[in-house]
């Protein structure tokens, strides 16, 4: 249509085309007797989402299931990542929050094993095209802007070591990040909470040399190593839940690697909320482990990764864990 060739003419992004493209690809076989007034309709609308579409990711991805069109590929899931573009943000943001507060009601009473089972049984974070894969977790595992930022500087990090260090990855999820840095590592475990997930990814991963191993670290410590990754994981959880996380870290490992979604301006960090599929940042909040109620104790901390995504940023940070000799805790 020639709609798309006035987007590109005009320095549309990319992700302005790719969405314009994918509204179209059911028209395109189909005469549109007004076709002008359309396209000019199409245009100022995506040229609104261009510019917003930070926003309107975010307003996407936390909670709102089979909308994001990375994990569905589906006509219907592009109809309603379309629709959810178009409708204010500000109704948008209404519409998450009251999701979250009844997914919320809903897990209110369960361990936290059964509220991240239900979470992938149901696709809260998106569904998978792999079916060796049934499990997806979301965005974060497969939005390559972040992944591969995550991945090349971790694995730089990694190799500063003298010898490959062993690691713990608490959180694993569907291991489509963890997969892409299993070799600069030594002894790997990735633990999750989610016994199907794990046997899911034994079968998926079977040639990674990974032990497996389901475990809910918020009552139980994780198996010793030099590195603990928590990769997206605090997030969706309460903050008594992080401190007992936090806690079963401490005389276990030599290094924690956070990373947490925060916001793009200055906010006020680990404001509380239940365990479950969304995060703080639609709070205005974020994980940081050094401010209290956590105050978690480090001598030195890297930020090895920063990335802008959906509304706000999505940062990696390597802290070295404090022992009782160590000094005070100070930042590179």
């Amino acid at each position: 249509m020639k709609m798309l060739d006035q987007i590109a003419a005009n320095g549309g992004s990319c992700d302005t085309y790719r969405l314009a493209a994918m509204w179209c690809r059911p028209f395109q076989s189909t005469p549109v007797r007004h076709e002008p007034i359309l396209d000019r309709f199409i245009l100022r609308r995506f040229q609104r989402v261009s510019e917003y579409k930070n926003k309107i990711t975010f307003a996407i991805v936390s909670t709102m299931p089979h909308t994001n069109p990375t994990l569905d590929h589906q006509p219907m899931g592009r109809v309603k990542w379309l629709l959810s573009a178009l409708v204010p943000s500000a109704v948008r943001l209404a519409i998450q929050k009251w999701r979250l507060r009844r997914l919320n009601a809903e897990f209110a009473d369960l361990p936290v094993s059964e509220i991240f089972t239900q979470i992938y049984a149901r696709a809260l974070w998106g569904r998978s095209s792999d079916p060796l894969q049934p499990h997806c977790s979301g965005t974060g595992s497969r939005d390559c802007a972040v992944v591969d930022s995550y991945v090349s500087s971790v694995r730089v990090w990694l190799q500063t070591f003298s010898t490959p260090q062993s690691v713990v990855d608490i959180g694993c999820g569907d291991f489509e990040v963890g997969s892409k840095i299993r070799d600069v590592c030594g002894r790997y475990i990735a633990c999750d909470v989610v016994a199907p997930l794990i046997l899911s990814n034994s079968r998926r991963w079977a040639s990674y040399d990974v032990d497996w191993k389901v475990l809910d670290a918020s009552i139980e410590s994780p198996p010793p190593a030099n590195i603990a990754f928590l990769r997206q994981v605090l997030q969706h959880l309460s903050n008594d839940k992080i401190a007992c996380v936090l806690g079963g870290l401490v005389g276990r490992v030599d290094w924690v690697v956070v990373t947490e979604h925060l916001p793009q301006k200055p906010f006020v960090s680990n404001i509380d909320v239940p365990t479950g599929s969304g995060i703080r940042l639609i709070q205005g909040s974020g994980v940081v482990i050094t401010d209290p109620p956590f105050s978690f104790q480090v001598n030195r901390s890297e930020v090895l990764a920063d990335v802008a995504s959906a509304g706000g940023r999505i940062r990696t940070i390597a802290y070295k864990i404090s022992r009782p000799d160590d000094g005070a805790n100070t930042d590179q």
